[in-house]
């Protein structure tokens, strides 16, 4: 693991998207090589891989080819490397175009947000955010950048709860077309931790629940304006304990 492969979410999806304009194209790609974390963060990115191959069949010739998403760039990953990034880059086409709406795609969905986040954060190592170390005002712009998207003011103060939890990133996601942010920590052990906000639909205030999916422990709650969910590999007390503590705080 090296910090080339230290990606954000942001950055890999507009490399899918072939928007080599606002992402580090060559140093993706180069990583693609060596790093199966990599892959498989690209490969969840997709949020469908079972329904991929339909959802390429239904594109049909409306579709643009790899090439010319790719752009004329003749460096290529592996075999397998390139052929997962040629679907999962007409899955990100697809999604643009309502692809996803089909009954293809929505019978393989999980049941709601909790368990998209869930199913990306299994994912995480302690690799994937130890080298993330952002000076104090690059910590505050980013937060301000991230919290923005949905008008939500979130200082770094807010965030640290304790001297074992270290906050690291905060990324913004999306799902069904909301926004959905994601603010990465690390335990001092070297569990990554996730801690995430979407607007409420509902309006309905919802006290802390936990609960285990993907085989970590999780909370969620609601304030009435926003849904909360935090996720970990932390025992049931650590992170039912830091999920009262950011209810009271965001």
């Amino acid at each position: 693991m090296t910090e080339q492969d230290n990606f954000t979410d942001e950055q890999l999806v507009a490399f899918l998207d072939g928007e080599f304009d606002h992402t580090p194209a060559e140093e993706i790609k180069a990583a693609l090589d060596h790093s199966e974390e990599l892959n498989a963060r690209l490969k969840l990115l997709t949020l469908n891989k079972s329904a991929m191959s339909d959802a390429f069949d239904a594109l049909g010739q409306t579709a643009p080819s790899y090439e010319d998403i790719m752009g004329a760039d003749k460096t290529k990953a592996s075999n397998d490397n390139f052929n997962f990034v040629k679907i999962a880059a007409v899955a990100i086409v697809a999604a643009g175009i309502g692809i996803f709406a089909s009954p293809i795609i929505q019978q393989d969905r999980f049941e709601d947000w909790h368990e998209y986040v869930a199913a990306y954060q299994a994912l995480y190592a302690t690799d994937t955010l130890v080298h993330v170390n952002n000076n104090e005002q690059a910590t505050e712009e980013e937060l301000q950048r991230v919290a923005s998207k949905l008008e939500k003011d979130i200082s770094i103060t807010d965030l640290k709860i304790d001297e074992k939890l270290e906050y690291k990133r905060g990324q913004v996601l999306n799902y069904k077309g909301r926004p959905l942010l994601q603010f990465a920590f690390l335990s001092r052990e070297g569990a990554p931790v996730a801690l995430c906000v979407m607007r409420s639909l509902t309006q309905k205030k919802e006290n802390v629940s936990t609960g285990e999916i993907e085989d970590m422990q999780s909370a969620h709650w609601s304030n009435g304006s926003f849904d909360y969910m935090l996720i970990g590999p932390l025992s049931a007390k650590e992170i039912e304990s830091y999920a009262n503590q950011f209810s009271q705080r965001l």
